[in-house]
């Protein structure tokens, strides 16, 4: 398997499990709420562990406590014992206060900056931090975010404020989101921006895209750009798209053919562009499944988890001695890389996911429960996008999963009586 060079940080890889058979489930969808996220910033430096005392339980709002290692902190955030740094000017991004102390519903909610226990904004000039701790000048922006179930693990900062960098180019959607019946499959997927892209005014470098072939074959791509590259959403995007356009198109393609025919596809956008290949540089992985059968193929640290009886499987791990997120081998560099192949047979449940995610997934049992939990049935997209809600001290970079239900039998469109 690769070894990883551009710097992007995160801990080891727990060994892998093989996937045990999962149960069938019903299908009705589940509502939900909706979105926020981490970072892997190269130069993050690890900080000490300074999470919350609360129990990692399963109850909402909650804050639970992680028993793995300390996480990465953000850029923006200041050793514990200084003061806090001062507000910002207006339009720039404002670096978040000292920790607050006190529980997690007094915490700003994901997304926004209002406290997640209320629908309204803040009074002007009311204090925003507990007795004791420096309070902000009165925002008239200060951006509204309503509450939710999703778990703030250890101890965070206020979200930083969403500012765009002038003149972006490429720019991406800050949310993706997607539940949907399609042949004998339920996928649901979200894309969501990580708020050290938030405080760099830069956008989201993550990507998905999905669909059956005539044949019945589910296609899903998955790619993460490289955060030192300065186009790299544009290689993500144009990776997935390409993947899935040749899936549908010839039938007795393999995953790693797929793979291989996306990264030149990506490849040639960068040049209508009038882009280098290096500008668009990302890792990404292509899934073929025909029924409970697939194969898998990536490049780079995107991964692979199948999910039974409320348990996470790491399908594509890293060996022992290998860093995660330093990557080595990257799309659409020449020669192509070889890529990691994984077969799966018997599946009922995969869930593939950047880094950003997987990272808290194998890292945070508070993570793992919620998204278990989340995920142990098919939920329409606000249960997406709630999903992917949770708070994770040292969680800054985008977060992208998609969610594969293998179905006994294909679920057909409600006619529009019955819709009525």
């Amino acid at each position: 398997m690769s070894r990883f060079r551009d710097l992007r940080g995160h801990g080891a890889d727990p060994a892998e499990h093989p996937p045990p058979d999962d149960a069938e489930h019903d299908w009705p969808l589940h509502p939900g709420g909706a979105a926020p996220a981490r970072s892997r910033g190269a130069g993050e430096a690890p900080e000490a562990l300074d999470h919350a005392a609360a129990p990692d339980t399963p109850a909402a709002p909650r804050a639970t406590a992680d028993a793995a290692g300390p996480p990465s902190a953000a850029p923006w955030e200041q050793p514990a014992g200084l003061p806090p740094a001062a507000t910002a000017g207006p339009g720039a991004p404002r670096p978040p206060e000292a920790d607050n102390p006190g529980p997690a519903p007094d915490e700003p909610a994901p997304g926004g900056l209002a406290p997640a226990g209320s629908a309204e904004p803040p009074p002007a000039g009311s204090a925003e931090a507990p007795a004791g701790e420096p309070t902000r000048p009165a925002d008239p922006w200060r951006l509204h975010s309503p509450p939710t179930a999703a778990p703030t693990v250890g101890k965070v900062l206020p979200a930083p404020r969403p500012v765009l960098a002038p003149a972006t180019a490429f720019r991406r959607s800050m949310l993706s989101l997607d539940s949907v019946f399609v042949g004998g499959f339920h996928v649901a997927a979200g894309s969501l921006v990580g708020t050290a892209h938030l405080v760099s005014g830069s956008p989201c470098q993550d990507a998905y895209d999905f669909a059956v072939s005539p044949g019945g074959r589910l296609i899903v791509a998955i790619a993460d750009g490289l955060g030192s590259r300065p186009h790299s959403q544009v290689g993500a995007r144009s990776f997935c798209e390409g993947a899935v356009q040749a899936g549908l198109a010839r039938e007795e393609l393999t995953a790693a053919d797929l793979l291989a025919y996306a990264a030149r596809y990506a490849e040639s956008q960068a040049g209508a562009h009038r882009l280098a290949p290096r500008e668009i540089g990302f890792v990404g992985a292509v899934a073929v499944f025909a029924g409970s059968r697939g194969e898998i193929a990536r490049v780079g640290d995107v991964s692979a988890f199948a999910l039974a009886d409320g348990e996470f499987h790491e399908l594509l791990t890293n060996a022992p001695d290998e860093h995660v997120n330093i990557v080595t081998d990257a799309l659409p560099e020449q020669p192509l890389p070889a890529p990691e192949v994984r077969r799966l047979e018997a599946v009922r449940r995969v869930v593939l996911c950047t880094d950003g995610l997987a990272t808290d997934l194998r890292n945070s049992p508070g993570v793992r429960s919620w998204l278990a939990e989340s995920w142990e049935a098919p939920g329409d997209v606000h249960a997406m996008g709630e999903a992917l809600r949770f708070r994770r001290r040292g969680s800054h970079d985008d977060r992208t999963a998609v969610v594969i239900s293998v179905l006994e039998r294909p679920v057909v469109a409600d006619s529009p009586a019955t819709s009525a």
